[in-house]
């Protein structure tokens, strides 16, 4: 096995940035590598005609299935600018072989729109819209007496004292979701769907829109029966979440000025309830 380099040829290199338009490969960088010297008969370049797979056994991503033609020729072949160069051969495993191709293809693809005076579709900032909930009110209403539960409880025998009668109660947490736009994009068709045993959440209107760093208030609530003692009812309300809501989740969805949908997750937790990006279109 040669344990030379198998670098590409000058006219390799010259197509390799032709076919990008001299622009880096890398797709959040896509910065052009060549520009004028202060020596009006140079230029500068920064460009760089990267192996995929390695031109020697000792580099990244070396492929021994590979013949010294292969490597060489324009197919294992990716132009970069010098920081991204060196970028994909200090961490190899981050940027395989199909990584580096896909980039390739990518680039590519945008070079021959521009070629033929089609405008690329400019990337949308997605609006951040982030929940909180503030306890409203809760409590307990007595419903009555359970004549049933209670002798149930008690194996059908009397007599029963006062303080073994079970009763009826309802139990409430009502809480204000607050919902916060922190971006500089306005967030529009803010709606949520109700995958918790919540029993109430406020309807929020079909056409609506969140103007940059402004919060709306949306009412929720649930509303339980509880069959059992009065204390024992009271220490159950005490919870800031109960345990009914832990890990049950709301979905607020929302659309970005490009009218792509984005999915916030939020989650209850014991003390309030997390947030989380579960699905924005305009990032698949």
């Amino acid at each position: 096995m040669s344990k030379n380099r198998d670098d590409f040829s000058e006219p390799t290199k010259r197509n390799l940035a032709r076919r990008v338009n001299y622009k880096c490969s890398f797709p959040e960088c896509l910065k052009p590598t060549e520009g004028p010297h202060t020596d009006p008969n140079k230029y500068l370049s920064v460009g760089v005609a990267a192996h995929i797979s390695a031109a020697s056994e000792t580099g990244p991503r070396y492929n021994e299935d590979l013949s010294e033609a292969e490597r060489k020729d324009i197919t294992n072949g990716i132009w970069l600018c010098e920081t991204h160069a060196r970028m994909i051969d200090k961490d190899a495993k981050r940027y395989p072989v199909e990584t580096l191709n896909e980039w390739k293809t990518i680039s590519e693809g945008i070079a021959l729109k521009e070629l033929e005076g089609i405008k690329a579709e400019e990337k949308v900032a997605n609006p951040i819209l982030e929940a909180e909930i503030r306890f409203a009110s809760g409590g307990q209403t007595n419903n009555g007496f359970n004549f049933a539960a209670t002798f149930k409880e008690h194996g059908g025998k009397g007599p029963i004292s006062p303080l073994q009668k079970l009763y009826n109660f309802t139990q409430h947490w009502h809480y204000q979701l607050v919902i916060y736009n922190n971006s500089t994009k306005p967030a529009f068709n803010i709606q949520l769907n109700n995958n918790s045993p919540l029993t109430y959440i406020e309807k929020v209107s079909k056409v609506n829109n969140l103007a940059p760093l402004e919060s709306m208030k949306v009412d929720i609530h649930l509303d339980k029966p509880f069959v059992g003692m009065g204390k024992d009812s009271s220490k159950i309300i005490k919870a800031f979440v109960p345990k009914d809501l832990i890990d049950k989740t709301v979905e607020l969805k929302y659309l970005n000025e490009n009218r792509d949908e984005i999915v916030s997750i939020l989650t209850f937790e014991e003390d309030g309830i997390s947030n989380k990006v579960l699905v924005s279109k305009d990032e698949e």
